[in-house]
């Protein structure tokens, strides 16, 4: 008779340690899990922040360098129209 009850016994006593393991994951595991999302969500919102910073800053230097490049544009062909000017004097000069 008593091996019969630790036959009963022990799987009794394992299903309540096991019970308040279950009890104390399930109580942690919502808020480890609430905790997760919202690192992940605040990761990529400072990603997207970080993305549209760069993404600004792009574009601001595009532009500067559209209008560095308009202005050694316009400065050549500046410089271009004065040596065909000068060429076309020197030649009727030389006529």
């Amino acid at each position: 008779m008593k091996k019969t009850k630790i036959y009963f016994l022990v799987p009794i006593l394992a299903l309540i340690l096991f019970g308040g393991y279950y009890w104390n994951f399930r109580s942690q595991y919502e808020a480890h899990q609430a905790e997760i999302i919202a690192t992940a969500k605040a990761k990529k919102a400072e990603r997207l922040r970080q993305d549209e910073l760069a993404r600004e800053q792009a574009i601001k230097d595009a532009i500067d360098a559209q209008q560095q490049r308009k202005k050694e544009r316009i400065a050549r062909q500046a410089l271009e129209q004065k040596q065909r000017d000068d060429k076309e004097n020197a030649v009727l000069d030389r006529d």
